[in-house]
């Protein structure tokens, strides 16, 4: 599809292109930003605009978007904060009668630290925790355009450790969660974060794996806020102390990966029964049996390394030795990620690496950098930051079959894949050459697309790409 938006500015670093999904009407909303003014597009199923209007754009200091409802009229509500998390406000805006109002909210977390912005089943979620407290806050929007608070104490997590009492404030630091929406299967890059949020059916189920021996479960209804907790072991290997812990929920199994720099441990568990599934050791002598891919170092997000590809921002180099993978694996975070091929699993291990230069290491949020992609929320649209899941990796791809016994072979492209390829085919070095800004990739009707604006045409464009 190809929108003419008319644009005007020739600086996009600031500026966003929104996707809001109206799954009960299967209608679409696309938010454009510009010099002045943002473009708002309502199209159906069948991309065809239904309503369009255009409204003066927000203030640079107020477009870190957190989420966006739809109410019962059918209008739309975009929530948004200044960078510091000290102010927000809320955008509305109505497709029939092409009007738009903003709200200065009366809010705000007062001695709590921001967490984590979270949509699920049309309630815009605002995670908080209080400081040096166990006490983490629920605020959900109501009627009134503004949230009301809920507060759980996740004192469960309290432990000691050297000496000194670490909180769930410790764990659920501003940025540290990572979301993960178990409906879109579109996690594909390393998840390195050690605290997650995973949602799934009508639960919030959090993960968190800062103890060296287990994986701390937490399920939490949304709706009513009735909380569990459960606890999983991380296996142990006799007279072997691991250092680095990882896990990954996906297929009703518990994905755990344990390592330092003599030996790795992967194991599989049934979720629910805690049953012992799969048991892989790995030793420093050892050669990696259970690989599809090299072990590959490098600036490249992990779905790309996975199928070896290399473009022009691809920055990778492989590594043959067992040693070498545990060593850098160890360093730092450690990650796991799993998703379906057809009906085996395809299994990311690997860790970060740590910058040896004297420079930062990428930025980004618990190792999910978002470079390029502007003050966009990365809680705004779980697909896109998926898509923009990079981190500076070594790392290994593997293929098991649904018994999770491992299968050879390559392992095939995803639409993710195809988006980057697609992207990259965009030469960056060339500045006469078009280029793709105000960039947005997000699911629609089971199907990928990526939006862009063409610096060339200045129209929008949405490429369809299969799952």
């Amino acid at each position: 599809m190809n929108l003419p938006v008319n644009y005007k500015s020739e600086f996009y670093r600031d500026k966003e292109s929104l996707a809001l999904i109206n799954e009960s009407k299967s209608e679409l909303v696309l938010f454009i930003e510009d010099y002045k003014k943002t473009k708002l597009v309502l199209l159906n199923s069948d991309f065809e605009i239904k309503s369009e209007f255009e409204m003066p754009t927000l203030p640079k200091s107020f477009k870190n978007y957190l989420g966006y409802t739809i109410n019962k009229d059918n209008s739309y509500s975009i929530f948004y904060s200044n960078l510091k998390k000290t102010k927000f406000g809320r955008l509305d805006f109505d497709f029939k009668t092409k009007e738009t109002s903003v709200h200065k909210l009366d809010f705000s977390l007062n001695f709590e630290g921001f967490v984590k912005t979270v949509k699920f089943n049309n309630v815009l979620y605002i995670i908080s925790v209080t400081n040096r407290s166990n006490d983490v806050h629920f605020y959900t929007n109501n009627d009134k355009g503004s949230f009301d608070k809920k507060t759980i104490s996740f004192n469960f997590l309290e432990e000691k450790e050297y000496g000194k009492k670490k909180r769930a404030s410790n764990f659920m630091s501003r940025g540290s969660l990572e979301t993960i929406d178990v409906a879109l299967s579109n996690n594909y890059g390393l998840i390195l974060s050690s605290s997650k949020i995973y949602l799934k059916g009508e639960e919030f189920i959090f993960t968190f794996d800062q103890d060296k021996n287990k994986t701390i479960v937490v399920t939490l209804n949304p709706t009513n806020f009735n909380v569990k907790h459960d606890v999983f072991q991380h296996s142990e290997v006799i007279g072997q102390q691991f250092s680095k812990h990882n896990s990954y929920i996906f297929d009703n199994k518990l994905f755990q990966i344990s390592s330092s720099r003599e030996q790795m441990k992967f194991t599989v568990k049934d979720f629910k029964t805690k049953e012992l599934i799969k048991d892989i050791v790995l030793n420093k002598p050892d050669s990696i049996m259970f690989k599809n891919t090299p072990i590959i170092q490098g600036t490249t997000s992990s779905k790309e390394t996975m199928l070896g590809l290399t473009h022009q921002n691809s920055k990778i180099k492989e590594i043959e030795a067992t040693s070498k993978f545990l060593k850098k694996i160890t360093r730092d975070k450690i990650g796991i990620s799993v998703y379906k091929q057809n009906t085996n699993f395809s299994i990311l291990l690997g860790g970060e690496v740590i910058n040896t230069s004297g420079g930062a290491s990428m930025p980004g949020f618990g190792g999910v950098p978002i470079g390029g992609f502007g003050p966009l929320s990365v809680s705004f649209n779980p697909t896109f930051s998926a898509y923009g899941n990079y981190a500076l990796s070594t790392y290994i791809g593997c293929l098991f079959d649904e018994n999770l016994e491992h299968l050879k072979g390559e392992i095939e492209k995803n639409g993710l894949d195809k988006i980057k390829d697609f992207e990259d085919s965009f030469d960056s070095k060339n500045i006469y050459a078009p280029k793709a800004k105000l960039t947005n990739v997000f699911s629609f009707n089971n199907k990928l697309y990526f939006g862009y604006l063409n610096t060339e045409d200045k129209n929008y464009h949405l490429i369809e790409f299969e799952k």
